[in-house]
């Protein structure tokens, strides 16, 4: 049997497929012009530059590859914690190196400072999530790494990230 949208001859072992393995067509698809294709996941038709490598749109694949970082990120706050250690807030959480070597650290392991965030949570998951980390707000991770401690005011006093984690902040 041949697709008529690729060309495609299906061999005898492959009767049993449903669909063009290239096209993804089955008789309705046959129709489709050389510059669309099916995709597999919302199975809308769409132009050929609407697809990467894959047979899966790129709104499709982006979707799929944001549920897969946001996955991965909950399960780093899971591990790490979901407060701040600085000021307790749930809001706008990062990852923060408690040595204060993160720029460093990031260059160390993918060649630029400027890293995706979800490329370290994926480091972090693969390396069995090591010590030396710690869950910080933005604003405190931000004020931390302009000097070695967080500086905002957070009420009564100034709080440290040492003195939040139990230390005497000396």
């Amino acid at each position: 049997m041949n697709c008529t949208a690729t060309g495609f001859i299906w061999l005898g072992y492959l009767r049993r497929l449903v669909s063009c393995p290239i096209c993804l067509g089955t008789g309705a698809d046959a129709k489709l012009g050389e510059q669309e294709r099916r995709c597999s996941k919302c199975r809308q038709v769409k132009p050929h530059d609407e697809f990467k490598r894959t047979r899966r749109c790129r709104a499709c694949e982006n979707a799929s590859v944001r549920r897969r970082s946001e996955a991965c990120r909950a399960q780093v706050l899971e591990h790490y914690g979901t407060v701040c250690a600085c000021c307790g807030t749930t809001d706008d959480l990062t990852i923060d190196h408690i040595n204060g070597d993160g720029q460093e650290h990031r260059k160390e392991l993918f060649g630029s400072t400027k890293a995706q965030p979800a490329a370290f949570y994926r480091w972090l998951v693969r390396s069995g999530f090591p010590d030396g980390f710690q869950t910080l707000c933005r604003l405190c991770n931000s004020s931390k790494g302009q000097g070695g401690r967080c500086r905002r005011w957070h009420g009564s006093s100034l709080v440290t990230s040492s003195e939040s984690e139990g230390g005497d902040g000396a």
